[in-house]
């Protein structure tokens, strides 16, 4: 299981420096797990139901960790953008695997 560490989420978001490494682990990191999570369950279960699973979560959780990280100015001379297309897909793909385990796992008598 490929699991979320400071140094693979600095590594997939080119960050090569130390400088920010409490808020990408303390801040944006928690923040990023739970937004996902919001968006379509608390039930820890589903999270390490099966590996495909694990990775759409994981790659929900660093698009977040990398958008807010990218876009943590509260000034910039840039646009302010919003959440990723790329991390909404993944949210939408975790619905449709949410629904199944749910039915799967629903006990029905």
């Amino acid at each position: 299981m490929y699991e979320l560490t400071l140094e693979n989420i600095k590594n997939a978001i080119r960050v090569d420096h130390d400088f920010d490494d409490n808020e990408i682990q303390y801040l944006y990191l928690p923040a990023a797990r739970r937004q996902v999570k919001g968006a379509i369950t608390d039930d820890e279960g589903f999270y390490t139901s099966n590996d495909e699973v694990i990775s759409l979560f994981n790659l929900a959780v660093i698009n977040h960790v990398a958008h807010h990280y990218e876009n943590r100015s509260t000034t910039t001379q840039f646009e302010k953008v919003e959440t990723p297309q790329s991390s909404l897909a993944l949210i939408q793909a975790l619905r449709g695997e949410y629904a199944k385990w749910k039915s799967a796992n629903s006990s029905t008598e």
